[in-house]
């Protein structure tokens, strides 16, 4: 996910929080390839959380969900929610399926489901 989609955060805080998830181990910083891009990774310990957090997402949208219709949704977080609750909902599936989200802007999206929910394709 790029800072472009965090249209609530600052760059201050933002960096603020990726340092404190550096000194808790959960990502790792990677030197700047060019410029002042840098990049952070999911450590092992970070990738571990991914369960938790499918589950809290699951969760929320079993539970707490309450859509508004006038705030914006991002491409990248609804396919996971997606993800998530298809893994959650579908159970197994007789044969492979794909489903495809088709946005404004032409961006098209798509789910494949073949032993597992695959992660999102753009």
């Amino acid at each position: 996910m790029t800072s472009r989609l965090l249209d609530e955060i600052t760059p201050t805080r933002l960096t603020n929080r990726l340092r404190q998830l550096e000194a808790a181990g959960v990502v790792t910083r990677e030197p700047p390839s060019r410029g002042r891009e840098v990049w952070y990774r999911l450590t092992e310990s970070g990738r571990e959380l991914a369960p938790v957090v499918d589950a809290l997402t699951l969760w929320g949208m079993n539970h707490a969900l309450a859509y508004q219709g006038h705030e914006p949704v991002h491409p990248a977080p609804l396919m996971i929610g997606t993800k998530v609750f298809l893994a959650g909902h579908a159970g197994r599936l007789p044969r492979p399926v794909s489903w495809v989200w088709r946005l404004p802007g032409n961006d098209r999206y798509t789910i494949s489901y073949a032993m597992g929910l695959d992660a999102c394709a753009r």
